[in-house]
């Protein structure tokens, strides 16, 4: 059994039509017969049934199909694997996310500790990583929920509770802890549509009852924090951005209350294309972000214990 044969067994499991398939292939029709005979006689098998013209795979050649498809996939992505690691002539892991502070410091610590791997990283849109992630243009994508692909698998690596980010001027700011519902009147601060805290704002706010009141809506963290500096609203974050805020050395004049219903958290996890076989770094790299996730939520776990049970 030789690739031609299963490429050209492809192509007429595709079309289910041999002179189609001929055209497709730029060869003749009997040489194309003979192929798909010879690979029967290989496997002792009927792949296909012929009547009248017609060509249809039998039940047999259903599930071979199923087999010929995922391992040519495999060895495309192999290729242009190899391809763009010759092209670059150096080690390199590909990676993008949609939480853009937190990949930061994250790329930052893998590139300390492995400084001969290359890093190339990308900013997209959650609808575009899912098609980078397909395609092989990246290895990762550090993203706060399943992408619904069924070739992409996520894995869960964190779940964090939720609080709120207010002015020290905001008449909350001495407070540990906040209901929802007394928030029911503030001015919201928050991401465009697809953002992290805006889809936590709008589900935590329907499910209090309310729509927020958005008073900005962009796609710059800087100017978010000068909105909340001047007291002109308030935000729903993650607390591992909590623990990233008190890591800066000039920390903005911030407040992060707890909220008191604790059962509204925020997921991070770690998505790939389903199947695909990993160097020996893209493997370090993914063992490298399950052991930081482990370490980050036993920091959010101390600080939320240090700074909010009494």
């Amino acid at each position: 059994m030789i690739l031609t044969q299963l490429h050209y067994f492809r192509v007429i499991a595709r079309e289910q039509n041999i002179t189609i398939a001929a055209q497709k292939l730029h060869i003749s029709q009997s040489a194309l017969s003979q192929t798909i005979s010879k690979l029967e006689g290989n496997l002792g098998v009927p792949l296909f049934e012929r009547r009248k013209g017609k060509i249809s795979l039998t039940p047999i050649g259903e599930v071979f199909c199923e087999y010929v498809e995922r391992s040519l996939a495999e060895l495309d992505n192999g290729i242009n694997m190899a391809r763009r690691l010759y092209a670059h002539g150096k080690r390199q892991i590909s990676v993008s996310s949609s939480i853009h502070s937190f990949l930061n410091e994250l790329l930052i610590a893998f590139y300390l500790e492995n400084p001969e791997i290359s890093i190339r990283q990308f900013h997209y849109q959650d609808n575009q990583i899912a098609e980078q992630l397909v395609n092989n243009e990246i290895d990762f994508a550090i993203v706060t929920a399943p992408i619904n692909n069924p070739l992409i698998e996520w894995e869960s690596m964190l779940e964090v509770e939720i609080f709120v980010l207010v002015s020290d001027k905001h008449r909350l700011a001495n407070r540990k802890q906040v209901s929802i519902n007394e928030l029911q009147n503030e001015r919201f601060l928050c991401h465009y549509a697809g953002g992290l805290n805006r889809e936590i704002t709008e589900r935590i706010c329907a499910n209090a009852g309310f729509t927020p009141n958005f008073v900005l809506e962009g796609n710059e963290d800087a100017l978010i924090v000068d909105f909340l500096d001047a007291d002109l609203g308030i935000s729903f974050i993650p607390s591992y951005a909590v623990i990233k805020m008190k890591r800066e050395l000039h920390v903005s004049p911030t407040k992060a209350i707890r909220l008191e219903e604790q059962s509204y958290t925020a997921s991070i996890g770690i998505a790939k294309r389903k199947g695909r076989v990993f160097s020996k770094d893209t493997t370090k790299f993914n063992d490298f972000v399950k052991t930081s996730f482990v370490e980050l939520n036993r920091e959010v776990q101390e600080y939320i214990q240090t700074n909010y049970v009494d």
